[in-house]
C-alpha cells in the first residue's frame, strides 16, 4: 500500500515537473511531494513522537530560506513568516485575517460545509468581526484596562498569598494554583460569580481547559487528508470531542441560568447578559447574534475567552518562577525594588507599575524568553496576495513564527539567556522593545483579544506573590531547562513550562 502511494506520488512529482506551469514568486522552502508534501524533506531532528516539532522546524526555515518560507505540511502550504514587519504587513491584509479550515475538528464548533466555525478565535468573515467587536466592546466595559477590573484581580492575588502562607516549607507545584486564580478572576468577569478557590466547578473548569489546549496541537496528516476517517476510526477524535463537550457543558449550563433570571430591562451585571441583551435585539437573520445562531456563537465565544484569558497567563507565572529559581540574584534584586518603593505593607498596584523598572525588565524578558505562544493561531489566505514581494496563494495557511525574532542574535546578546538587565538603559530605566523585536500577543488585526487582561493579571499576581514570598529551588530537585533549544516536549501551539516544584519562605 505504501510502496502503490510513493510511486504515485513520484509519477505526479515527474509529470508536473515536465506538463506543469511553475508558481512564479512564491517563498522559498523544502521540497515537497503530493499528499505527504514536505514531510520527507525535513530533517529528522525536528521529528519527535511521531510529530513534527512546528517551533524549531520554522526556526529551521527561517535560519535556512529566509523572513518569508513555504513548506507543505502534507497537502497544506504553509507560509512561514518570521520578521515581524512583515507579519505585520500580513495580517493587516483583509486577504489573510481568515483561518484555515480544520475538518474535522470544526464540527465541535457547529462547524459549517466550507470548515468555518463558531466564535471569536478560530472564526473568520462576519462571523469573527461581529463576535470579535462586540467581545472587546463589552470586556473594556467590564473592566479591560479599569479599575474596576484591577480591583477584581487583587481580590484573586490575596486569596492566593493567603493559601500558599499555609503551604510554605515544603515543595509545591504551582501550576495548577495559578490557573484556578486567574480563572476565578475571567469568571468573575465573564459569568457574574466569584467561586472559592476549592469549589468543585472552579477545579473541573480549571482540569476541563488545561485538557483542551494541551490537545490543541497540529492536527496529523491523516485528519487533513481523510478526515471523515479520522473523525470515526482515531482515537484522538474522540478524545477531543469529550473533552470540548465537556467544556461546553460547562458554559451552557451558565448561559442557561442566565437565560432562566434574565431581564432585559436591567442594566447588565456580567458579560453574558450583554451577550443576551445582543441576541434579543438583533433581527437581521445573517447575524450571527441571530437567535439560537446567537447562543451557539455564545457557547463557543466564552471557551475562546477562557482558553486564550487564563491558561497562558498562567504558563507565563511557571515560566517566571522556574528563571528566577535558575537566577536568583535577580529574584533578590527583584525583592529589594518591591521593598524600596511598593514596602510590606501596600499591596503592588497598577499605577506602581511605572515605578518598578527591574520587574517590568523581568515580564518582559520572561515573554520572550517563554514565548509562550510561539507561532501564534494560524491565518488564511482567501485571495492570492503579495508580501515582502513574494506571492502567498490563495488557500494558504500564514503562520507568524513570533519566537525567531525573540532570539534573534543580532538584536539579543546570548538570546537564550535569561538576562532582563537587556531591558534597562545605563541609568536603569526600563526601555520596551519595539514591535520590530517582540510581539509575545502576535500583531495585526488578529492580535491577542485579551492582552490587557494577561499583562495585568502577570503584573499583580507577580508582585503580589513576591512581595509576601522567596522562591527556594527544592534541594533534592535538579532544574528544568529553560532554553528553547533544551525544548523537545511542546511540538505545536502553547509552550508550557516543564515540570517542577518550589519551596516557599515567607517574607514577612
Amino acid at each position: 500500500m505504501f510502496l502503490t502511494i510513493f510511486a504515485t506520488s513520484i509519477l505526479v512529482v515527474i509529470l508536473l515537473y515536465i506538463f506543469g506551469e511553475q508558481e512564479k514568486d512564491v517563498p522559498p522552502g523544502p521540497s515537497s511531494v503530493p499528499i505527504l508534501g514536505s514531510i520527507p524533506f525535513v530533517p529528522k531532528r525536528f521529528r519527535h513522537g511521531g510529530r513534527l516539532h512546528i517551533p524549531k522546524l520554522f526556526n529551521y526555515l527561517a535560519q535556512t530560506y529566509g523572513p518569508i518560507s513555504r513548506v507543505y505540511l502534507g497537502p497544506l502550504p504553509t507560509i512561514v513568516i518570521s520578521d515581524l514587519d512583515l507579519v505585520k504587513e500580513a495580517f493587516k491584509k483583509d486577504e489573510i485575517t481568515s483561518r484555515p479550515p480544520m475538518r474535522p475538528f470544526h464540527e465541535f464548533r457547529y462547524g459549517t460545509e466550507d470548515g468555518g466555525q463558531r466564535g471569536v478565535i478560530l472564526s473568520s468573515g462576519k462571523e469573527w468581526q461581529e463576535q470579535r467587536r462586540f467581545s472587546m466592546r463589552q470586556l473594556k466595559d467590564f473592566g479591560f484596562g479599569r479599575s474596576s477590573m484591577e480591583d477584581m484581580i487583587q481580590v484573586e492575588v490575596q486569596k492566593l498569598v493567603n493559601s500558599l502562607h499555609m503551604e510554605t516549607g515544603q515543595p509545591l507545584d504551582l501550576n495548577f494554583k495559578m490557573n484556578i486564580s486567574i480563572v476565578n478572576a475571567l469568571w468573575v468577569i465573564l459569568v457574574g460569580e466569584r467561586l472559592e478557590l476549592d469549589d468543585a466547578r472552579l477545579l473541573d473548569i480549571v482540569k476541563t481547559l488545561d485538557k483542551l489546549l494541551r490537545g490543541a496541537q497540529v492536527s496529523g496528516l491523516l485528519s487533513v487528508l481523510f478526515p471523515t476517517l479520522y473523525k470515526y476510526f482515531h482515537p484522538r477524535f474522540a478524545l477531543a470531542k469529550n473533552t470540548f463537550e465537556s467544556m461546553r457543558s460547562l458554559m451552557t449550563q451558565a448561559i442557561e441560568d442566565h437565560r432562566q433570571r434574565f431581564n432585559p430591562d436591567e442594566a447588565p451585571n456580567d458579560f453574558i447578559e450583554c451577550y443576551l441583551q445582543e441576541i434579543q435585539s438583533t433581527s437581521d437573520p445573517q447575524s450571527s447574534f441571530y437567535q439560537d445562531q446567537g447562543l451557539k456563537s455564545l457557547d463557543c465565544v466564552l471557551i475562546d475567552l477562557f482558553m486564550g484569558g487564563s491558561e497562558t497567563t498562567s504558563i507565563t507565572l511557571v515560566w517566571t518562577f522556574l528563571c528566577l529559581l535558575h537566577h536568583p540574584d535577580v529574584q533578590d534584586r527583584i525583592h529589594q525594588e518591591l521593598d524600596s518603593i511598593i514596602g510590606p505593607d501596600s499591596v503592588p498596584q497598577l499605577q506602581d507599575l511605572p515605578t518598578l523598572p527591574y520587574l517590568r525588565a523581568v515580564m518582559t524578558e520572561t515573554l520572550r524568553v517563554s514565548s509562550v505562544v510561539p507561532n501564534g493561531v494560524p491565518h488564511y489566505v482567501t485571495v492570492s496576495t503579495k508580501v515582502g514581494g513574494y506571492l502567498l496563494p490563495k488557500g494558504s495557511a500564514v503562520m507568524a513564527n513570533i519566537i525567531s525574532p525573540h532570539l534573534n542574535p543580532k538584536v539579543y546578546e546570548d538570546p537564550e539567556e535569561f538576562n532582563p538587565q537587556r531591558f534597562l538603559d545605563p541609568d536603569g530605566k526600563f526601555q520596551m522593545p519595539n514591535s520590530s523585536q517582540f510581539a509575545p500577543f502576535s500583531l495585526g488585526k488578529r492580535f491577542c483579544l485579551g492582552q490587557t487582561l494577561a499583562e495585568q493579571e502577570y503584573y499583580l499576581f507577580l508582585a503580589g506573590i513576591l512581595q509576601k514570598f522567596k522562591i527556594h529551588n527544592p534541594q533534592e530537585q535538579t532544574l528544568p531547562n529553560y532554553r528553547f533549544s533544551a525544548d523537545d516536549a511542546n511540538t505545536g501551539f502553547v509552550r508550557y513550562a516543564p515540570k517542577y516544584e518550589v519551596i516557599l519562605e515567607s517574607r514577612e
